[in-house]
């Protein structure tokens, strides 16, 4: 970083800080959100939300209005690996005859339909993973007067649009698939501090989530604006 430093004369936002800067923007059009992006080493969730009103009345501590996460062990590609462990290389061999040979073509280019469809598990598990990761909890304390709720991490109950980015939610044929599977996360982890089902979905068609928040810090917060508006697609 620092050579680079030494060629530009600008200032250096690096990826994961220019997507929390376009979450934060998306806030202001939105309301509360989130974004994840599912890279070929990481998975990063940004988060801008207070959370529900019901549930600040829980919390033991306070969390940032604006979070961010990095998950270093749930990639794609650098770590598609480690996230085959975590499901575990039976249960995908049981969906994939063809297992041993779609682990050998794992590439930021699948070469196939069927190649796109595998990595579309992975990435199924990286963005449920990083999303419960990124979230609070509920927790049941049992007092001499009682039962008492307490809440502990980030609200995302509030959350009523989750945005997704990064090469694979940009662009392939199978995310919407992998960001519909998120909104079933409430009810089958009814303590975990999640996203209900009435989650809109969208992604950044044109994979420019990162330019949009380099343009509002530095450029034109008003044209960047206009790009996340022309940029976001619904599904």
């Amino acid at each position: 970083m620092d050579k680079i430093k030494d060629m530009v004369n600008y200032e250096i936002i690096p990826t994961p800080a220019s997507v929390m800067i376009t979450t934060e923007l998306a806030y202001e059009h939105f309301g509360d959100c989130l974004t994840i992006d599912i890279g070929g080493a990481t998975t990063d969730v940004d988060s801008v939300t207070d959370g529900s009103p019901e549930i600040q009345e829980m919390l033991i501590s306070p969390e940032p209005f604006a979070k961010r996460t990095v998950e270093g062990d749930l990639g794609l590609y650098v770590n598609a690996h480690n996230v085959i462990e975590m499901i575990g290389e039976e249960n995908l061999r049981k969906q994939f005859e063809d297992y041993d040979e779609l682990v050998k073509r794992i590439s930021p280019y699948p070469a196939s339909e069927r190649d796109e469809y595998f990595i579309s598990k992975l990435a199924t598990f990286c963005a449920q993973q990083g999303l419960r990761r990124h979230a609070g909890s509920k927790k049941h304390l049992y007092t001499p007067t009682g039962r008492k709720t307490i809440a502990e991490g980030k609200d995302l109950t509030a959350v009523r649009v989750i945005f997704g980015t990064g090469g694979f939610l940009s662009r392939s044929k199978h995310a919407k698939e992998v960001l519909e599977s998120l909104k079933h996360l409430s009810k089958l982890h009814p303590m975990e501090l999640l996203p209900s089902e009435e989650v809109r979905l969208y992604r950044d068609k044109h994979y420019i989530f990162a330019a949009i928040g380099l343009i509002a810090s530095k450029i034109d917060k008003d044209i960047a604006k206009q790009l996340l508006e022309m940029d976001v697609e619904p599904y």
